[in-house]
């Protein structure tokens, strides 16, 4: 009993090492590959948010456009009615 629980438990301990050395490595490799391009993307500061034409936001919500609402296919009045008559078979 006690030799299956160690043998989970060994097992536990080797996927959790093998994921963070995977996890480092990784880390390691796409961080090489991102700066290699020349760039310096991943590394600038990021200030303040600001908007589009570069004014520091104040708070209030503005909607520079409004869709025009969308008009109903079918009033709730109308449908597709059909009458029905049942035929009953003799037996």
């Amino acid at each position: 009993m006690f030799r299956y629980l160690e043998d989970i438990i060994l097992l536990i301990l080797v996927f959790y090492i093998v994921r963070q050395v995977l996890g480092l490595l990784f880390n390691y490799i796409f961080r090489g590959a991102g700066s290699s391009k020349g760039g310096s993307a991943g590394t600038q500061a990021q200030g303040p948010a600001t908007g589009f034409n570069g004014a520091k936001p104040d708070g209030k919500v503005k909607i520079n456009f409004m869709p025009p609402p969308k008009a109903k296919k079918v009033d709730d009045t109308e449908g597709e009615f059909i009458d029905y008559e049942e035929i009953r078979k003799n037996k």
